[in-house]
């Protein structure tokens, strides 16, 4: 398939920056959870920033892993397995009852999806839309990164102090499910270790 032939489509854009715009909120959920987080699962406030912390690293230290494992798997299928294991990772989380299920659910698996999904974002949007259209569709994940950043402590306030800790992270599923079911508007790209 020609990976320019969705170049004026806004479809793939509209996925992608979705998952853009979970990552950061999903972080920033983290941060407003814990104090509610650290009652729930009787752990303390060192536990959890640990794991924070683990999480981070984890992301970190794969992304490298990832950018040249998208040559071999493709662009779009990493993404996919991303996507797939974030949601994974973020029902875990939600359905957790100690911290070692949270810390596997939202440090580990969600943190490997993370470090798939991030560098297969930019590499999608690179490979599916040029010049001006670009230009746009990166700066449209920028903006989405931005709107997470304002969103996420309002919203993750509220809904941990009305609701529970565990709704906050149960709403990233709601994009998650989006992503899967719109995977089809994302073209497949051939994956180029091949062709070094």
């Amino acid at each position: 398939m020609n990976e320019k032939a969705n170049e004026y489509s806004w479809f793939p854009l509209i996925v992608v920056a979705c998952a853009s715009f979970i990552i950061v909120l999903d972080s920033f959920f983290m941060n407003v959870s814990i104090s509610r987080i650290v009652v729930d699962l009787n752990a303390d406030v060192s536990t959890i920033q640990m794991i924070v912390s683990f999480c981070t690293l984890i992301t970190a230290a794969l992304i490298l892993f990832s950018t040249k494992l998208q040559d071999i798997v493709g662009k779009k299928k990493l993404f996919v397995i991303g996507a797939a294991l974030f949601g994974i990772g973020i029902f875990a989380a939600v359905l957790s009852s100690s911290v070692m299920m949270f810390f596997v659910g939202w440090a580990a698996i969600k943190g490997v999806a993370a470090a798939l999904m991030l560098p297969a974002i930019v590499s999608i949007i690179s490979g599916i839309y040029s010049g001006r259209k670009r230009t746009i569709a990166l700066a449209t994940l920028g903006v989405m990164a931005g709107l997470a950043d304002i969103l996420a402590p309002l919203l993750g306030g509220l809904i941990t102090t009305f609701f529970s800790w565990r709704y906050t992270f149960a709403f990233e599923l709601i994009f998650i499910l989006f992503i899967l079911v719109m995977q089809n508007k994302i073209p497949d790209f051939k994956p180029t270790e091949s062709k070094s």
